[in-house]
Parts: C-alpha cells; structure tokens; sequence
C-alpha cells in the first residue's frame, strides 16, 4: 500500500472513535516493512545475490514519520486486507449496525433504475446459487476495474484498459520468515530476478508468516488457468 494513501485511510477511520486503536494494535512495526529489496535469490549467505535496497524511510523511521506528520495527521500502516475487514466488522457489531449488512453477495443485473432509485438481481459467491431482489435509494459500485454495475450502466473508461495482469498467490511459510529473519533480509516487497521466475514477494505479517507472490501474466499466452497448485508451489520455491 503507497504511504499516503494508508494515511489516508486511516483519517478517514479516525472518524470512528477507537478505530484507529484497533488498527495499530495489530500493526506490526514498520522497521519490518519499510525496505524495497530488488534480487536475485532471497537469503544469500552474504547478500550477494542483492542488485539494490530502497529505504522508503531514509534516514530513519523516526525522521521519516516527523516529515510525514507536517501532511497528515495520522500515521502509516501496513496490515493485510483480511485483518482490516475483521476489525471492521466487530466495530460495526459493536456499533449496532449488522441488521441489514450482507456478505457474499454480487449485483447480476440493474431491474430498474429511476430518479428513486434502483431495483437490484443479487446473487451468492459462496457456491450456493440462490438469488435475490433488493431496492435501495442510492448504489454505490465499488466493484472494481471489471466493474458490472458501471458496465451495465454504459459508463465507458477513458485511457487505455488492462495495463497489467498478474497472478497473485497468497501462502503462509514459516520458514520463509526464518530466513528472511536470519538474513535480516526485511522488506515490504522483494522484486526477484532469475532464471526460473521474475516476481514479486510481499511481506504482508511476519508474526502470522503470511505472503504473496505476485507474478506478471501475458494473456492469452499465460493466464490464470495454467497455474494449478503445484506450479505455484514450484513458482515459490523459485
């Protein structure tokens, strides 16, 4: 996440008193995350195989906070997306607000769409193929690049479309962490170069040992469905 906009994100949570607490308490300390490391192979003895290291927080994380404050009034995390919807929700529990908040849910199709409002086909994305109708006086279509909502409401996209693909395969490995804590070898991401593989590992916890490895994709001539789950065990031992 860019430096600035988790700053942001966290003054918009301050509005929600304690929030910001509940998010920092489960941060974990940024001297874990504050390296760009570019690479050939991770835990080299004696760091031969590292091309460069970016400090985002040169000289100091001390230093660099100091600067930051004169922009913000909060300051940076880094917490994977999992963790920050669990917090989430058991502020939004403990705030009374879980009668009409819905979970796996997808909007199919707009029914109708007036200066009332809008009439919506919802469906599951558990698996279970149930569907539903629901009105509402205002949607927002938060649903991304692939948007189906802006799609169907014939709102084109100015620019160019896809400017990248990438595969993204999120795993836990406790012996990475080891090596990567042996070799002092912290960083938020690694951009790794050989032979066999050019990705990118992102540290997302080092307490939970939780990663993912980024790796570009060319479709057609490589998409998502030619990764099963042994290449991409293969792509992590790369």
């Amino acid at each position: 996440m860019c430096i600035r906009d988790s700053m942001r994100s966290m003054e918009c949570f301050a509005e929600t008193e304690g929030l910001v607490c509940d998010i920092e308490r489960e941060t974990e300390s940024l001297e874990f995350f504050r390296y760009y490391r570019y690479l050939r192979t991770i835990g080299s003895p004696n760091g031969e195989d590292v091309y460069k290291v970016t400090d985002q927080f040169s000289p100091s994380v001390e230093a660099r906070l100091a600067r930051l404050e004169r922009i913000s009034s909060k300051p940076p995390c880094h917490l994977p997306q999992h963790k920050l919807v669990r917090i989430l929700r058991q502020r939004i529990a403990t705030l009374g607000c879980t009668d009409n908040l819905r979970f796996s849910l997808e909007s199919q199709q707009i029914l109708e769409n007036t200066d009332k409002g809008a009439r919506l086909l919802l469906s599951r994305t558990d698996g279970n193929k149930q569907e539903e109708e629901i009105e509402a006086r205002v949607v927002f279509s938060c649903d991304g690049f692939r948007s189906r909502i802006r799609q169907q409401l014939g709102i084109g996209m100015l620019g160019r479309g896809g400017l990248q693909s990438f595969l993204n395969v999120h795993f836990r490995s406790r012996r990475l962490v080891e090596v990567l804590s042996a070799s002092k070898e912290h960083a938020m991401l690694h951009f790794i170069y050989n032979s066999s593989i050019v990705g990118v590992l992102v540290n997302h916890s080092m307490a939970d040992a939780e990663l993912v490895l980024q790796v570009p994709l060319s479709p057609p001539l490589s998409d998502v469905q030619h990764y099963d789950v042994e290449k991409c065990r293969d792509l992590i031992r790369s």
